[in-house]
C-alpha cells in the first residue's frame, strides 16, 4: 500500500466516523424534541402551560428541525424528522 492509498483510507475512515457522529447527534436531537413536544402537549392538555408557550415551543421546534432537514440524512432520519415536525405543528396551533 502506497502512502497515497494509506492517506486516502485514513481520510475515508475519518469522514465515515464524522458522519456516524452526526447521525447519532441528529437522532438525539430528534428524540429530545419529541420528548419536549410530548411533555408540553400533555401539560397543555392539563392547562399547566399557557397556549402562547406551547406555540413558541412548536414554532422553535419546526424552525430548528426544518434547518436540520436541509442537511443530507438517511431516509429513516428524514422520516422521523418529518414526524416530529408534524407533532410540533400541532403545538403551533394551540388554542388560547
Amino acid at each position: 500500500m502506497t502512502a497515497r492509498h494509506f492517506t486516502a483510507a485514513v481520510l475515508l475512515l475519518f469522514v465515515a466516523a464524522c458522519h456516524k457522529d452526526e447521525e447519532k447527534e441528529t437522532r438525539e436531537t430528534l428524540r429530545s424534541w419529541r420528548n419536549t413536544i410530548e411533555l408540553v402537549q400533555s401539560q397543555r392538555e392539563r392547562h399547566n402551560v399557557p397556549a402562547v408557550y406551547a406555540k413558541q415551543v412548536g414554532k422553535h421546534a419546526v424552525d430548528q428541525l426544518s434547518k436540520e432537514l436541509q442537511k443530507p440524512h438517511s431516509r429513516e432520519i428524514r422520516e422521523e424528522a418529518e414526524r416530529v415536525i408534524a407533532l410540533a405543528g400541532h403545538l403551533r396551533e394551540a388554542q388560547t
